[in-house]
């Protein structure tokens, strides 16, 4: 069994400073009450309290944005005494006028429905897709709202930088998280002893997932980041995108987790963001955009991720390298979250992509092929891009433009046709030997 754990640590006190001034107007009238009205007050009070409420609070982080997603860590309190249910889809975002819903990408499932008890304090961070760029104005003007099971909404209060961290956190009786650092930890042991089992016993029985973390699903976390650098001016934002098929609720803890450059330079999560993080629950996506304490550059890449247990010996971050599935980490000039997470054919691991059926239609200046794709990342096709080169056996060689690609995106891991429209096919089709180039290294064989 997972020991059951916060997420981050207790808020028991943003409830207080969102009600103290209630408080203080009450003990300002209390000298002018009389007798009579003080026992009718008591009386009202005491009746009252004895009825069961429907009451939630809300409290809000700083927004943060990249490619049309603004993400905001929120907090709910359950300060009434009757339990109710968190609801994933209640969280609303107001902005311009518009009105937009927690972010879900067809066919990533991330909604969750979780017992809230009364007293019980939840913290995550909600995604919204607003398909642009907002202003500083408008980030200022931005609100977020939660409604309620009786459908009243309530409005979360801003938090400023300043809130004490020790009461931010989630203690909700009807879950148990286990930390990514820590998921990642127990992976990287786990394939270490296996490893020495069969190297001390190799005739042994090999001890299953199962066996260790009653999860015969353990393997099958996903952890994708997108850094979109947006030309030379760079981005203070990274995209994480986790697919949980595991058996565990996850947490990603903002403070446990960095970036490395080429440099080995760390980069740790902005400060604003460090005392929160995103709830990834069983057979769900997450996407989150996450701010970072300074400037990712095109001059750092490649990026990497590390992480750090919350269980471990020590305090100290580690890669995932060793791990079932090792954080996956790309870099995009795109622009929207939809499409950051592509790659070109070459930058596509060689692994996890596959091409068949290629073909040549000479009188259309067509060549067409399917690829299949065992990655998340989609595949990216720019016709700028790709070129057909034809050579003889005596060294003559051309190049031929590639004037058309389709589709541009390729979205799924079903195969899927792609069609390149080529200058002159019929004459690079001559040449003794010709093959469909990217970015000037081949990626198949025509002839």
């Amino acid at each position: 069994m997972l020991k059951k754990r916060n997420m981050l640590r207790m808020i028991g006190v943003v409830v207080c400073v969102m009600t103290a001034g209630l408080a203080l107007t009450g003990c300002g009238n209390q000298a002018a009450t009389t007798d009579t009205a003080k026992k009718a007050s008591s009386q009202t009070a005491s009746s009252a309290s004895s009825e069961p409420t429907l009451k939630i609070d809300a409290a809000h982080g700083a927004f943060t944005q990249s490619g049309g997603l603004v993400s905001v860590p929120v907090i709910l309190q359950n300060a009434g005494s009757n339990d109710s249910i968190v609801d994933s889809n209640n969280f609303i975002l107001k902005v311009n006028g518009k009105k937009f819903h927690a972010y879900q990408f067809p066919g990533e499932t991330n909604d969750y429905h979780l017992d809230f008890n009364s007293g019980g304090r939840f913290q995550n961070t909600v995604s919204f897709y607003v398909g642009n760029y907002l202003t500083k104005s408008e980030l200022k003007q931005a609100k977020i709202y939660y409604q309620t099971d009786d459908g009243k909404t309530t409005e979360a209060k801003a938090l400023g930088i300043t809130v004490d961290h020790s009461i931010l956190g989630t203690n909700l009786q009807s879950i148990d998280t286990l930390s990514l650092g820590d998921y990642y930890q127990k992976a990287k042991d786990y394939k270490k002893s296996i490893k020495e089992d069969r190297k001390n016993n190799p005739d042994a029985t090999p001890r299953t997932l199962e066996d260790v973390f009653q999860d015969p699903h353990y393997d099958e976390l996903r952890t994708w980041v997108s850094i979109p650098l947006n030309g030379p001016r760079g981005s203070n934002e990274m995209v994480v995108k986790i697919l949980n098929g595991t058996k565990n609720d996850i947490v990603l803890n903002y403070s446990d987790i960095e970036l490395v450059d080429q440099n080995n330079n760390e980069i740790r999560v902005a400060p604003s963001y460090r005392p929160y993080s995103v709830f990834i629950p069983h057979d769900k996506y997450a996407t989150v955009v996450i701010p970072m304490e300074r400037t990712l550059h095109r001059s750092g890449v490649p990026y990497s991720i590390n992480v750090r247990a919350d269980n471990g010996s020590d305090n100290s971050f580690f890669d995932t390298k060793g791990t079932f599935h090792p954080i996956e980490t790309i870099t995009t000039n795109d622009v929207d979250v939809n499409t950051i997470f592509s790659l070109t054919p070459i930058e596509y691991p060689t692994q996890d992509i596959q091409w068949t059926d290629q073909k040549t239609d000479i009188n259309g200046n067509k060549i067409t092929a399917k690829v299949e794709l065992k990655n998340y990342f989609n595949l990216k096709n720019r016709s700028t891009t790709y070129q057909v080169v034809a050579e003889n056996n005596d060294g003559t060689k051309k190049s031929f433009t590639v004037q058309k690609v389709t589709p541009s995106y390729v979205m799924t891991t079903n195969k899927q046709e792609v069609k390149w429209t080529v200058k002159d096919l019929a004459t690079a089709m001559s040449y003794q030997k010709v093959s469909l180039y990217c970015d000037g290294k081949e990626l198949f064989r025509l002839k």
